[in-house]
């Protein structure tokens, strides 16, 4: 087994940064100084600038051009100087008019919420979806619970921060409490029961943190996209309890600065091509809208003016982001739910204060983006596959579902984008319920008549049967910048139990060997060549030399099965080929590899469960792996590995490793779910 491969994601986290202060160097502006396996090999001087001048155009030239004019203004002190520190107002909401008034009822809502409303009432909160900790009431807004330390830079301008810092800790664990997902919770909470603890409580951490946070001051303030959150959730909530039209000059001051936050750094946001652009976008239209309709005099102005820039600019992201066949330029599902939500708020929020309709394209891209979230779940358990980054995202939760259940953003969307449910009536409703969304009456549901197909856009096979089994592997195009070396990587789903499963990404702020792992072909079901990655590592969030996937343009049918077959060329000259058949009841993969100097491991990451190892492979109550190979086996061995499938959280999962040292070799692999 490789050192630096399956052996790393088996030590325990260090919880310490890559470091702090790093060399500038063109890495660093281009997303971080490198990190990865000592064992990526040189490339001679000359290749090594080739690969970078071949990452900017990739990642656009002009794009480039933002990041570096984004980090001159924050340098140079002129965010400073145009968005200086401010003093707040009070918000001055006035709740004392809504506790007498008879609340509607609403029925169709889970009561459970109350649960979480009330740990939120006693300083405990959840992070990521999945790790409970104690906060405050109200919360100290730079706390880091994970660690236990407050955010040392909490009097700062915003633009002095700096975005990674050992003194700090995972700046995602600050921002967390400050996107007001608690907001919506209370309003939820106060709605269903009437409880007035509830409403004072929302009242007061709101209050409490626009007093904590001035505008421009603090960690809070960082971030455009964590601002458009924010944001949105605070409107959402005040519209869920009836203060929306609360406008007082603090609550106008609180929705004003934060429309002045997003719409300067928006150049920076578009430069990322992902949620950042989006996020930002319906932030300022939701923001500008509200002031336009209940503002007067100049933020009644103000507001029609970012609501109209917000407008354009999601226009243009989604037509950009979203490729014709609905892929996202993140190729992650946690993201992609990230964008449906966010495009289905501002679509729901427009509907509401009654804006003109976004442009022809934003409709047929939010369709298309909504369809390709069904094929990818699970309807049974309204899981899907762990692809990509998975950093806990899941800011707009009008239900209580848990976090890896995406059908309440696919009923959500379907209803807003296609029209009709993607689903049957159920639980997954109460999203739509809470943004006044109607249930589309007699149309049959879309989601269980999916049948198999390639998103030759964005680079997914997705192949399916009646029998209850699902496949899906990742064939990149190099469209959009990656986020993991999962090229060929294959997902199996057999009756709602993922037994071939992706490693997931644990951390974005710990760069140490094992959350670099995560990421690289070692956390996936693919082959690893050489001990070394499927690309060239330049940064903490960049690859160069993209890897493309050439593959057969449409799954074919046969006496054996569905079928379907694709191959990449890696820059040393490696080229591996996939081909996968899905029968009744097994999944065959053949994995054709040629080029490599030393040995290929080709590993399979299994679900949880009693796996024992035989002599051609492994067997558990699940089901049997059988591996067979044209050239002599090195190495067969069942390991304990990690996957992370929420943010911050590992947990142990067998890896079946199968190495060979002999160029050009056949493996193929059969799997069998009992």
């Amino acid at each position: 087994m490789d050192k630096e491969g399956t052996a790393a994601l088996r030590e325990p986290p260090r919880g310490a940064l890559a470091g702090e202060g790093p060399e500038k160097c063109l890495e660093e502006e281009l997303g971080g100084c490198p990190v990865g396996p000592e064992s990526q090999p040189e490339l001679p001087p000359v290749r090594r600038l080739l690969s970078y001048l071949s990452t900017v155009l990739r990642l656009g030239v002009s794009n480039v051009a933002r990041v570096l004019f984004y980090r001159i203004c924050r340098r140079a002190g002129i965010y400073r100087w145009l968005l200086p520190r401010r003093e707040t107002i009070p918000l001055g909401l006035r709740i004392d008019s809504l506790l007498d008034v008879a609340q509607a009822a609403v029925p169709w809502a889970d009561s459970s919420v109350l649960t979480e409303a009330d740990e939120l009432l006693k300083g405990r909160a959840n992070y990521f979806s999945v790790h409970t900790r104690d906060i405050g009431n109200p919360p100290n807004w730079f706390l880091n619970p994970f660690e236990n330390k407050r955010h040392p830079q909490p009097a700062l301008h915003w633009s002095e921060i700096a975005d990674f810092s050992a003194k700090a800790g995972d700046i995602k664990v600050v921002w967390e409490i400050s996107r007001f997902s608690w907001a919506v919770v209370f309003a939820r909470a106060w709605r269903i029961s009437g409880d007035v603890r509830y409403l004072h409580a929302m009242q007061h951490w709101m209050e409490d943190w626009w007093r904590s946070n001035p505008p421009n001051t603090g960690p809070n303030w960082m971030c455009g996209q964590e601002a458009s959150i924010r944001l949105i959730n605070a409107l959402l909530a005040l519209r869920m309890t009836g203060l929306e039209k609360n406008v007082g000059a603090g609550l106008v001051g609180f929705v004003e600065a934060h429309c002045r936050r997003i719409a300067l750094t928006t150049l920076y946001a578009v430069a990322q091509d992902n949620n950042h652009g989006t996020s930002e976008a319906a932030g300022l239209f939701v923001g500008g809208s509200w002031l336009a309709r209940f503002g007067a005099g100049d933020p009644r102005s103000r507001g029609q003016r970012w609501a109209e820039k917000g407008r354009k600019l999601l226009n243009k992201r989604v037509r950009r982001l979203i490729l014709p066949d609905g892929s996202f330029s993140q190729h992650s599902l946690t993201y992609h739910r990230m964008l449906l939500d966010t495009l289905s708020v501002a679509e729901a929020w427009r509907r509401y204060v009654g804006e003109t309709l976004f442009a022809e394209d934003f409709y047929t891209r939010a369709a298309a983006a909504t369809r390709w979230l069904g094929a990818m779940i699970d309807s049974t358990s309204g899981d899907g596959p762990n692809l990509g980054a998975n950093d806990g995202a899941h800011p707009y939760r009008l239900d209580v579902s848990a976090y890896r259940d995406f059908r309440p953003c696919l009923q959500l969307a379907s209803l807003l984008f296609i029209g009709s449910g993607a689903l049957e009536s159920g639980p997954w409703d109460e999203s739509a319920r809470w943004l006044g969304v109607p249930a589309k009456g007699h149309a049959r549901p879309w989601l269980n008549d999916l049948s198999s197909a390639v998103f030759p856009d964005g680079g997914y096979v997705v192949i399916r049967n009646t029998t209850g089994a699902q496949v899906v592997l990742r064939a990149p195009t190099a469209r959009f910048r990656p986020a993991h070396a999962d090229a060929l990587h294959v997902d199996f789903w057999w009756k709602g139990k993922n037994l071939l499963r992706d490693g997931g990404s644990y951390s974005y702020a710990d760069g140490d060997v094992v959350t670099t792992a995560f990421a690289s072909a070692v956390g996936h079901n693919t082959q690893q060549f050489d001990d070394r990655d499927q690309m060239r590592r330049l940064g903490r969030f960049l690859y160069g030399d993209w890897v493309r996937v050439i593959g057969e343009p449409a799954i074919t049918t046969g006496a054996e099965g569905q079928s379907w077959a694709g191959s990449y060329t890696d820059i040393w000259g490696v080229r591996h080929r996939r081909t996968l058949i899905l029968r009744d009841k097994a999944v065959s993969v053949l994995d054709e590899a040629q080029g490599f100097k030393r040995k290929a491991v080709l590993r399979w990451r299994l679900a949880p469960g009693n796996w024992s190892q035989n002599e051609t492979g492994c067997t558990s109550s699940m089901g049997r792996i059988h591996v067979k190979s044209s050239v002599p086996i090195r190495r067969m061995s069942l390991e304990s590995g990690w996957e992370s499938r929420h943010y911050l959280e590992k947990s142990a999962v067998p890896v079946l490793e199968v190495e060979i040292d002999q160029s050009p070799a056949v493996l193929t692999t059969t799997v069998t779910p009992f």
